[in-house]
């Protein structure tokens, strides 16, 4: 093998699969990257057999061929490459690594031992979405991904194309504590479906998405036990959660009983300064809105003190007091755009509402479970 390229083609493409081999404790093996050169393109490869990552490396194949390399080892040392071509070929030592004034050899693993990784061969979903759409559903919808540990199903995030609505992609996670719910509007409609992808292949897709110079859309495809994800130059192909997710929709009020519209960053605000006064462990926060009146952030703890303030808004319905986990209420508020915020409440042992007082191309909406009061 004989393959030549950018540090920064190299950089990038490492930096993209290398960390999910980092997390695999299971096989040795399974700590290495493929290398694979052909057809002009040098594809690096990794898998913890729930996921496996592709990524092409844009540069010139002089010859084909293929080797394993340590993947922790790969992500010290690629930085640290000078900022020029860089020339990588397997010699009878193992691989070797050379650019201006640097000659490195690294010792290769057997790729017998390699796991192939499965292949979708006849999809029966397919959608494109845009790129811009799909990092921020997942960054208004992953923190809220609860643990394997706590419910199989919790443990990753739901993807649905309703049957009502073909040309919409609905994505919504939770813990059992708080859920996010975002609305994509599809460029075309679709065949319906509900999958549940596990909370590693969401990280993994999110990192692909913070790259520079990544494609307009996400092609997804899907059977109904794998889904793969897939740009010009990075592909993911994934295992699914098994199991019902549960019917969440009846958690969001038809009819909500008090309305409060408030600045975002005020908001913000009280509820950080109110969360240094909560319980340690409990992180209780209260709300106390009434109409006409300022909406009240409080919290007490007996060995701080206590902190109560106002914040300026629009209160409309009944009068209402209730507590929640002001960390959730962060994550929740903070996932919102635009300058304004309307909490919806139900009563004090209904979820609270958080959602933007205005859509723009995406539909979000946060629910946060009380805390009972003693």
């Amino acid at each position: 093998m004989k393959f030549s390229c950018l540090k920064e083609n190299l950089l990038r493409g490492i930096n993209l699969v290398g960390h999910l081999s980092l997390k695999t404790s299971s096989l040795p093996i399974l700590g290495n990257v493929l290398f694979k050169a052909e057809k002009n393109t040098l594809t690096l490869t990794t898998t913890n057999l729930e996921v496996g990552i592709y990524h092409e490396v844009r540069g010139k194949v002089e010859e084909t061929g293929e080797c394993l390399l340590p993947a922790r080892l790969l992500l010290d040392l690629a930085p640290l490459l000078p900022e020029d071509t860089i020339i990588i070929n397997t010699t009878t030592e193992g691989l070797a690594i050379k650019a201006k004034n640097l000659n490195t050899t690294l010792r290769t693993a057997p790729i017998t031992d390699f796991p192939i990784i499965p292949t979708m061969d006849k999809p029966a979903y397919n959608l494109a979405v845009k790129t811009p759409q799909l990092t921020k559903a997942l960054d208004k919808t992953g923190f809220a991904m609860g643990r394997v540990e706590q419910r199989p199903q919790f443990g990753g995030a739901l993807f649905v194309v309703d049957e009502q609505n073909k040309q919409t992609l609905t994505i919504a996670a939770t813990d059992g504590y708080r859920l996010s719910e975002v609305v994509l509007l599809l460029d075309k409609p679709t065949k319906p479906f509900k999958l549940i992808v596990p909370a590693t292949t969401i990280h993994e897709i999110r990192r692909i998405l913070s790259q520079d110079d990544i494609s307009e859309t996400f092609e997804i495809q899907a059977t109904d036990n794998q889904i793969n994800f897939a740009t010009e130059a990075s592909q993911i192909i994934s295992r699914l959660i098994d199991g019902e997710y549960p019917d969440y929709q009846p958690l969001f009020p038809a009819k909500p009983l008090t309305v409060c519209e408030v600045h975002k960053n005020d908001l913000l605000r009280a509820i950080k300064a109110a969360s240094l006064f909560s319980r340690a462990g409990i992180f209780d926060v209260s709300f106390s809105a009434a109409p006409n009146q300022p909406l009240e952030i409080s919290s007490e703890n007996a060995n701080v003190g206590a902190h109560r303030t106002t914040v300026g808004v629009k209160c409309s319905g009944d009068k209402v007091f209730i507590t929640a986990n002001a960390r959730y209420l962060l994550d929740g508020v903070s996932a919102v755009d635009g300058d304004t915020v309307k909490l919806l409440f139900t009563g004090a042992d209904r979820p609270i509402l958080i959602e933007p007082s205005k859509d723009d191309h995406i539909r979000f909406r946060h629910l946060v479970v009380p805390i009972k009061q003693s």
